[in-house]
């Protein structure tokens, strides 16, 4: 539950947190490894200590949410599975065994609990991300997010349903099928513009049908930051590390203007730099290796023309190093191109 929530059940019945609530022993609860976290990641550390101090000055403001009992002869019978709160009973749990009196040991022994049914897998997890929004909260992440999606278009896990008729089965089939998921996304969770861009294609590293390995600019950049080999460890594009200046770059008509100013500006400013495009295609729905292989000879000839410029002293160039993150199945390695007798990047396609 979250505060905005639980305001919205108190203004429209003004006993209901005195009749839905209540306060059960801590050492009811059992927190499941599967089903009562939809954060990537499980349990945050630095989110409890925050919980931790929070509660200990304020007390706990908003209910955690809680399944029916277990029944006789299950492992926990007679205890109740956490649905959302794992970081708020982490927190509580912590502040009583820190506990120095009878009255904290009592207080911290007692968490304030609504019990809940879900009527489906998908209305527990959306239900888990709102309640991420609780204050205070580590709000819910776009991997949390694409960890959901993932899980939705998992037609194994589905009960007679699915993402606008999408799954992973078919998710590659069609390229109007992102724009569906991103519908259901915007339907589902409210979410718009970039931030649903950034979960679909963080949900689809996780297809086990694709053809082709999708990124972000975070994870393509994660990826370079892995595996290269000129000792740069940055994090954000434009950074610049071990005199290396990385600029991601997702679309060949990003070279002029995006790629070729950066280069120049940061050029003028530090001489010595070496700047490096890592290329990647930031769309890989309905594609094939062929379309790979296109974009990154498309890329190559707009670098080597940038180079080629007659503005440019002789030997000077704007882009120093090219490479592109692996993303067909058979490539394990970044792709780095290599320069032929006049300078110009090549591929061995």
């Amino acid at each position: 539950m979250n505060l905005i929530k639980l305001h919205e059940y108190a203004m429209a019945d003004y006993n209901w947190v005195q009749n839905e609530t209540r306060l059960i022993p801590i050492d009811d609860l059992v927190i499941e490894e599967e089903g009562s976290q939809v954060r990537q990641g499980g349990i945050n550390s630095s989110h409890v200590a925050v919980l931790t101090e929070d509660i200990s000055l304020r007390g706990q403001q908003v209910p955690i949410t809680i399944g029916a009992q277990y029944p006789a002869g299950h492992p926990s019978a007679g205890k109740f599975p956490v649905v959302e709160g794992n970081h708020r009973l982490t927190a509580i749990r912590q502040l009583r065994h820190n506990a120095t009196s009878d009255e904290d040991l009592d207080k911290y022994g007692m968490i304030l609990v609504y019990e809940s049914s879900f009527s489906s897998e998908e209305e527990r997890t959306n239900w888990q991300l709102a309640c991420n929004e609780h204050v205070p909260a580590k709000a819910s992440t776009n991997d949390d997010y694409a960890l959901v999606l993932r899980n939705q278009l998992d037609s194994k896990n589905l009960k007679g349903t699915n993402v606008n008729g999408v799954t992973w089965k078919n998710f590659s089939e069609k390229e109007n099928n992102f724009k569906l998921v991103k519908k259901w996304c915007k339907n589902q969770w409210g979410i718009n513009g970039t931030r649903i861009n950034s979960i679909v294609k963080l949900a689809l590293r996780g297809n086990p049908n694709a053809k082709l390995v999708n990124y972000t600019k975070d994870t393509v950049l994660e990826c370079f930051g892995d595996n290269n080999n000129i000792g740069w460890t940055g994090k954000k594009s434009g950074e610049e590390c071990n005199n290396h200046t990385v600029y991601a770059i997702s679309q060949a008509s990003h070279v002029f203007p995006n790629l070729t100013g950066n280069t120049f500006r940061v050029k003028t400013d530090n001489t010595r730099t070496t700047t490096v495009a890592l290329f990647w295609e930031t769309n890989t729905l309905g594609k094939k290796v062929k379309d790979i292989k296109s974009f990154r000879t498309s890329a190559m000839d707009k670098v080597n023309k940038a180079n080629s410029s007659a503005l440019l002293a002789p030997n000077a160039s704007l882009v120093d190093k090219v490479v592109f993150a692996p993303q067909m199945k058979s490539e394990k390695d970044l792709i780095w191109a290599e320069k032929d007798s006049n300078g110009r990047f090549k591929l061995r396609l």
